[in-house]
């Protein structure tokens, strides 16, 4: 088939104009599917025949022990979630309830994140309305489910009838006092399939969705069930393997693939059971690419789950040689997919207009649970969009700078490189880590450096956090940088 887009005006002076179309196999999103960003509740409503309604939120609630402390959308204070407030006037047994809109179509998985943390949670249901059945209940969740946001999957399986439509009541009921808050985030409605052939992605602590780009001839999402451009190299002890759904072993790898989302989309990885032995390496290849005066983002997703997780290593190959990684992780990073970034202009050590390749290279740990997935490959002009969250494990260091000023530069080391500097890092609490340092050589010197991050957009607040060691008397300064000027410390 084909779309047309027709534009008519209704006079000379009349401009119109269209951008980011977008075409993606399945339904379109959902309109109840909401994570509350927009300060709204999306397409719900609040019903009127309950007791109260649940409001909207960001950070924490009212009451002490209980709520979160951010949302699951964003995982920051800045970030929005609907809840009920149990204290008085509420008492036991009041119900707050927010219904759909209709939907044309009975079955689907419906997916929702909720938080139920005190000691006195009352219950969560999930019930169906149609005009045959106004109110039937399909879930129930009762008591204190822990502090932090869990997943819940519900098949829908409802036979409407003619002319008839589905709408969905998510009802939070009040416990026994106040420390009984009950919040949600993100529902998503996916009709006609089951929760089974649906994987709900979560997000990546400290991050949002990144920014759509445009193709780029280079990128790879293996839904061709290929690996596009990219080679395997071949003097490796195994290779890459295209896949979708799940891997061969149980507690290790992905449930599904990131592009879409299911058990039907491809990805690739490394099967780490046997005749796979520890430190077996995997390389995929990437086309060449020449050296120049422009920077280029690369774009990927990973997934490293599993108690065998060891690494996943990114390097730049010149003249058939590896170097120094540009980007590191390793160990058990969660069953989800995160999302991982290199500014290769800065990285790259390659004389302008001369080529080299970017090697995704995957080592085998000490068990079968070890095995580690990539997908979406992509790429675009220009750098990487600031990240908020930083490890130092990439040789980009996130786009942090020194401050040309210094009379002294922070630098990336890896722990245990030398006898004067810390022993393990943070990130991963080895001597595989990297951290940026401060090192002076003469310690009877009075020296200073700046380490500068990003510019990020204006916030109403923020929360920063780090790991630091001083030694020696030494003092660490966090100050903010806007509009040329230097403000005192934060």
């Amino acid at each position: 088939f084909s779309a047309i887009f027709q534009a008519v005006r209704s006079s000379s002076n009349v401009v119109i104009g269209i951008d980011d179309i977008i075409l993606t196999l399945g339904y379109c999103p959902a309109p109840i599917n909401c994570d509350f960003e927009g300060r709204t509740i999306c397409s719900w409503t609040q019903q009127k025949d309950d007791t109260f309604d649940w409001l909207l939120q960001s950070g924490e609630t009212e009451s002490f022990g209980t709520g979160p402390t951010v949302d699951h959308t964003t995982n920051s204070a800045q970030g929005h979630y609907l809840y009920i407030e149990s204290s008085l006037p509420a008492k036991l047994n009041d119900t707050a309830r927010i219904i759909s809109e209709h939907l044309v179509v009975g079955q689907g998985c419906f997916s929702l994140w909720y938080h139920m943390y005190g000691e006195d949670i009352g219950s969560l249901v999930i019930y169906t309305s149609t005009k045959t059945n106004p109110m039937t209940e399909v879930y129930r969740i009762q008591g204190e489910q822990g502090n932090q946001w869990n997943i819940l999957n519900v098949d829908i399986g409802v036979t409407l009838q003619t002319n008839e439509n589905l709408r969905i009541i998510i009802e939070g009921v009040v416990g026994v006092s106040f420390q009984g808050d009950i919040s949600i985030d993100d529902a998503v409605w996916t009709p006609s399939v089951t929760c089974s052939a649906v994987v709900v992605p979560t997000t990546p602590s400290g991050s949002v969705s990144p920014t759509t780009y445009p193709p780029s001839t280079y990128d790879c999402n293996f839904e061709c069930n290929c690996i596009c451009l990219w080679k395997h190299d071949d003097t490796t002890n195994f290779k890459w393997i295209v896949a979708k759904g799940s891997t061969t072993s149980p507690g290790t790898g992905p449930d599904g693939d990131h592009t879409t989302g299911s058990r039907f989309g491809y990805y690739i990885y490394i099967e780490t059971s046997v005749p796979s032995k520890q430190n077996d390496t995997a390389r995929l290849i990437s086309p060449d690419f020449v050296t120049t005066n422009e920077d280029t983002c690369f774009r990927f997703y990973y997934h490293m789950f599993g108690s065998d997780v060891y690494r996943l290593n990114i390097y730049a190959r010149i003249n058939g040689n590896l170097g120094k990684a540009l980007w590191q992780k390793e160990g058990n990073q969660g069953d989800r997919w995160l999302f991982g970034r290199i500014s290769l202009r800065g990285n790259v050590e390659q004389t302008i207009g001369q080529p080299y390749q970017l090697v995704l290279e995957g080592i085998v740990g000490k068990g079968f649970q070890g095995d580690i997935s990539v997908d979406d490959l992509g790429f675009n002009p220009g750098p990487c969009p600031a990240s908020t969250v930083c490890d130092f494990e990439s040789s980009d260091l996130c786009s942090y700078v020194n401050d040309p000023t210094n009379t002294i530069d922070w630098k990336r080391y890896q722990a245990g490189a030398n006898a004067s500097i810390p022993p393990v890092d943070v990130t991963y609490s080895s001597t595989h880590g990297h951290f940026m340092f401060l090192k002076a050589d003469n310690p009877g010197k009075s020296v200073s450096g700046r380490l500068v991050t990003p510019s990020y957009p204006d916030t109403s607040g923020s929360c920063i956090r780090w790991y630091m060691i001083l030694e020696n008397g030494a003092t660490l300064n966090v100050r903010t940088y806007a509009f040329g000027a230097i403000n005192p410390n934060v």
